[in-house]
Parts: structure tokens; sequence; C-alpha cells
């Protein structure tokens, strides 16, 4: 509904002419020769007597905008506007409007010249981002009230202990609608899933750990390339069901894994990060990859491997793990590839993939393949094609000689990936 706000000027004019003895109609009367503001007898009562003429009065001159003539303010719905003879800037208009920016990030702006008329108008959404950003410090609060830290058995030196985070293919970006998916998944619930595992995880870190073993990528993001600068792709140009804006997701994204390695690096001294891009996100990944290395690239106690190599490795002791995200060689050439690539033997072996979004784990009697479930929900192509799998991350505690001591499991709860029934049977 259209209506005139009361400012600094047209306040101030029919308060000294009630002053001077006008009555509401002279009021009202002058009021529009001077301002043209269609204001009658009743609109200058109710102004008085509600107080809006007085609110107007004892606002900050600072932050009070003068009224221009023919001014019409609206606000309808998740929009605002202005018709005046100058443009307002998006912060005029939040400060018009009585709008946080805060909370509230602009969608969409128009603006047109007619004459010298200026029409300004903005649509506005909830800021998720700036709210997943005010709630690092509450997560890392929760990550302080966690389990204890579990010990290492006495006759090994913690020192020798590396820990490794195996938070696969979580498809942030990704967008799953309960009724036809069986379970909502979105930005803010993915970066929350995140979080609940980092907080378990970690928790499970051995007292006194050397060394974390940090794995980012595996399908971080859930899409790579833009289609007509709207929605989003795999690397290969596959469309893609998204929730968000490519922009606000790789924020939100890189500076949730900034506060975990950081809250890692505080905890046990020393991160490895390894960054293994999946088919989903081959440059958004890498990208975020640069990110991370050039935010601790002055942290002595942070590493990133963010090398364009497809498969990625590393040695600790008598343990050598490979990395690739699985979409490319066929398991039983990777036997081969860590003993060429690599060179050196050592006692434990293992290979680290997703892409499956299910857990497997096979061996040849020299080495293990392990594949890594998934954290991510389910969009409406996976759940087309009826892909199924338990989501959750794992942990893994080795020893630099006696190879794997223990596998933790952070599983995604059945309340979280069961939001809807899309078996329930209509009987008669």
């Amino acid at each position: 509904m259209a209506y005139a706000k009361w400012y600094r000027a047209e306040s101030q004019a029919a308060h000294d002419m009630l002053q001077d003895g006008k009555t509401h109609a002279e009021i009202a009367l002058r009021l529009n020769e001077v301002f043209e503001n269609a204001r009658t007898r009743d609109k200058v009562c109710d102004a008085f007597r509600k107080g809006s003429i007085a609110r107007a009065l004892d606002g900050n001159p600072d932050t009070v905008f003068e009224r221009s003539p023919h001014m019409k303010v609206i606000q309808k719905g998740d929009s605002t506007t202005v018709d005046a003879n100058r443009p307002f800037s998006d912060e005029e208009m939040a400060e018009m409007f009585g709008i946080n920016m805060d909370e509230w990030a602009i969608t969409k702006r128009l603006s047109n010249v007619y004459g010298n008329n200026f029409h300004t108008k903005l649509w506005w959404e909830a800021n998720e981002l700036n709210m997943l950003a005010n709630n690092w410090e509450d997560f890392l609060a929760e990550v302080s009230k966690a389990a204890p830290i579990i010990r290492v058995t006495e006759d090994r030196d913690p020192s020798d202990i590396m820990y490794e985070l195996a938070m696969f293919d979580a498809h942030h970006g990704a967008k799953g609608w309960g009724p036809e998916t069986g379970e909502h998944y979105d930005l803010p619930i993915s970066v929350q899933r995140n979080q609940d595992a980092y907080t378990y995880l970690i928790s499970q870190a051995p007292e006194g750990t050397g060394r974390i073993l940090f794995i980012v990528g595996q399908d971080l993001f859930h899409f790579d390339t833009l289609i007509q600068g709207k929605g989003g792709a795999t690397a290969k140009g596959t469309p893609q069901d998204v929730d968000t804006r490519w922009q606000k997701l790789f924020v939100a994204v890189s500076r949730m894994l900034v506060t975990m390695i950081q809250d890692a690096a505080n905890r046990h001294g020393r991160v490895d990060v390894i960054v293994q891009p999946g088919n989903h996100d081959t440059q958004t990944t890498f990208y975020c990859g640069e990110f991370l290395d050039a935010w601790f690239q002055s942290d002595d106690r942070v590493r990133v491997d963010n090398t364009p190599k497809p498969r990625k490795y590393v040695k600790h002791g008598e343990v050598t793990l490979g990395f690739t995200h699985g979409d490319r060689e066929k398991a039983k050439d990777l036997y081969g590839l860590m003993t060429e690539e690599v060179g050196e033997v050592t006692r434990w072996r293992e290979w680290h993939r997703g892409h499956l979004h299910q857990e497997e784990c096979s061996e040849d009697g020299t080495m293990r393949i392990r594949t890594i479930p998934a954290l991510s929900g389910k969009e409406s192509w996976h759940n087309e094609q009826g892909y199924r799998g338990l989501p959750g991350a794992r942990g893994f505690v080795w020893h630099r000689r006696d190879g794997l001591l223990r596998q933790e499991y952070f599983n995604v709860p059945f309340e979280e990936t069961h939001t809807h029934n899309l078996g329930v049977v209509l009987e008669g």
C-alpha cells in the first residue's frame, strides 16, 4: 500500500503551523501547496495523534532524509520502492525503510528515469550468508563442548599419530525438496551437517596427536559452472538442481573450512590440507584451495596441497595414503598407480576415494582401496535413479609404525535423512 512518510521538513512545517493556531484542515491545505503530498485533514490529525510527526522531529538529523517534492514511498511484500526527483542508494533505501542490511540482502535492483522523476525499486531476501557467518563463534563454542579427547595407549607416542578427517561428497549447493526426494537438503543444512561431522570427529582425535590430515574437495561443491548466468552444472556441463547463487555458496563454504582448519591447528598444532576436486567441482574446488592457501600462507602450522595433480599422496612413516575422487581410474589400476607414482613401498598403503556415495573396502594383499561415504542429501536426479547410501563421514587414527589403529564413524541422524515418507501406500 502506498504511503507518504513524514520527514523532518514537512513535520517541522506542520508543527510550527499548529503552534501558530492553525487548524488541521488549514495545515493540510498549506502542506499540499508546498510539499504536494496529498495530505488531508484526517491524515494530518492522525500524524499528530499517532506521533508520526513527533518521531520525525526527534530523529537523528544525520540519518533523517529530507523529503523531496513529489516523493512517493512504497513497501509491498519483499520489495521497497521510492519515486522522487533524485535516485536513492541501497543504504539510503535500507535506512528509510528500517531494514538491517546484516540480516537482509538485495536480490534485484530496478532503476528508471522518467523525465525528472527517478524510480528506484529493490527486492530483498533473508541474508543466509551473514547468518551463517555470524554463527561461527557459536559453532566453535559447540566444538569446545564436544566429547573428551581420547587417549592413545601408553606404549605409543601421541606425536606419532596422524588423524585423518575424511568428510567427502558434501555437495554444498545441491537442492533437495522433501516431498520429491524424501529429505530436505540446501546450503544451511549442508553447512550444519559438515559442522556436526567436524565437531564429533575432531573430538575423537587422540590427545597429543602430532598431525591432522584434513581432506578438502571430493565434490565439496555441487556445481562448477553457470547456465545462462543462473542455475548450475557440473564440470562436464550436466545441469544440476541448485540451492543458491555461486558467490554466496563459495564464500560460505570457504569461511566454514577456514574456521575448521584454524580450530584443528589450535588443538593439535599441525594441519596438512589435501585439496582433491571431484567431477562436480573441478574448477571451484581448485579456487577454494587457492583461497585456503592464501589465507594460511603466514601460518606455519598449516600446509595446503592444491597442486593440479589428479591424484595426491601423503606419507606418514610406514603409512602411504593416496587420494582420488574415483570417477576416472578403474579400481584395479589404483594398485599399480601408487607403486609407480610414489616409488617407495611402505608397509601400510591405502587409497581413499569418494564419488560412489557408499562405503566400500577391498584389498589385494598389498594395499586397500577404501570408498568413503557421502555427507550429502539427495536431490531429484539421484533420487530418480534410485541411488542410495548411508550418509556420514569418517576419521582415521594412523600410527607411523603400526598403521591404522582405529576408525571413527559420524553417521547423519536418521530423522535428518527421512523428513518425508515417500513409501506411503494409499489403502482403500
